[in-house]
């Protein structure tokens, strides 16, 4: 139950991105992530694809190069 009424603390990020470069943004995520240390953080939609819609390949949920950034969310739970 005491989990339940822990403060949620939530921020939001917008880091510097790289148009058309996933890894590279996905390695940006994650720093903001570490940096701010909280449980939820928010980035703006198509951060990961530079804003790239046509350009950027599609970003898989399974895909190798979002491993630095679920990696990052695991360490602050």
């Amino acid at each position: 139950m005491a989990d339940r009424l822990a403060p949620l603390t939530v921020a939001v990020a917008q880091p510097w991105c790289t148009p058309g470069d996933v890894a590279a943004n996905v390695r940006a995520h994650a720093e903001a992530v570490r940096a701010v240390a909280s449980r939820v953080v928010v980035f703006p939609e198509l951060s990961l694809t530079g804003y790239e819609v046509d350009a950027a390949p599609p970003v898989h949920p399974d895909s190798d190069d979002l491993v630095p950034l679920i990696d990052a969310c695991a360490e602050h739970g």
